[in-house]
């Protein structure tokens, strides 16, 4: 983790805990750690690059992050995360 760049720390530390019970099964490896976080900041790197809404209401964004990017997390992590 140390050799990542600062932004990839700390995505790392923000989702580690979450990803920790799939890590000590061995669901999840280091890599797929690090490409998660690599693509989490992708996403959020483009959401800043084309700021706005995009059109979209707030709901819409809620629904598409629901549809879309929870049941990918989810799948990683072995589950529907609570609260949606």
């Amino acid at each position: 983790m140390g050799d990542q760049p600062p932004a990839n720390q700390i995505g790392d530390a923000g989702v580690r805990p979450i990803l920790a019970p799939a890590l000590a099964d061995g669901s999840l490896s280091e890599v797929d750690v690090a490409d998660l976080v690599d693509w989490i900041l992708r996403i959020l790197i483009s959401f800043a690059a084309v700021p706005g809404d995009g059109g979209r209401s707030p709901e819409e964004i809620r629904r598409q992050l629901a549809s879309w990017f929870l049941p990918a997390f989810a799948s990683l992590v072995g589950g529907r995360p609570s609260g949606t």
